[in-house]
């Protein structure tokens, strides 16, 4: 079984009711998921293009939790999605932030997988980098 933490660098781009609720979507793709949340303490002045979920796997790697690890970020991806166009809806005359959804994974934290969600009507594309140039 994979245990999973979505948590956000940024405490002030996610509120903990949001955290929650994407913990729930995620559970409810896969309830055998162990999940926890949280936010970072704030470090430095976050001031950042994107807002950024990431999702921390800590698992040996077996088959079975990769894809568990797999869910969890396509339930993560959606919900992100969701949250942009209801924030376009609720506030018309803004432009939200992208979104960038990052699976850490091993003891150093590196960094896997990058997804980000450029419109709120975007797909989800892979990147590489955390701050892939916007057209």
């Amino acid at each position: 079984m994979a245990s999973v933490y979505i948590v956000t660098p940024n405490p002030y781009d996610f509120s903990d009711d949001e955290l929650e609720e994407v913990a729930e979507v995620a559970k409810e793709a896969d309830p055998s998921l162990d999940l926890g949340t949280g936010a970072q303490h704030e470090r430095g002045y976050g001031v950042d293009t994107y807002e950024v979920l990431d999702v921390i796997a800590t698992t040996g790697g077996a088959a079975a939790a990769v894809d568990q690890v797999r869910v969890a970020l396509t339930a993560v991806t959606k919900w992100a999605r969701a949250r942009w166009t209801r924030d376009r809806d609720e506030h018309p005359d803004e432009n939200p932030r992208p979104r960038m959804i990052r699976v850490l994974y091993g003891p150093t934290g590196e960094v896997l997988l990058r997804v980000a969600i450029d419109e709120p009507d975007g797909e989800p594309e892979q990147v590489d980098e955390d701050h892939p140039d916007r057209d």
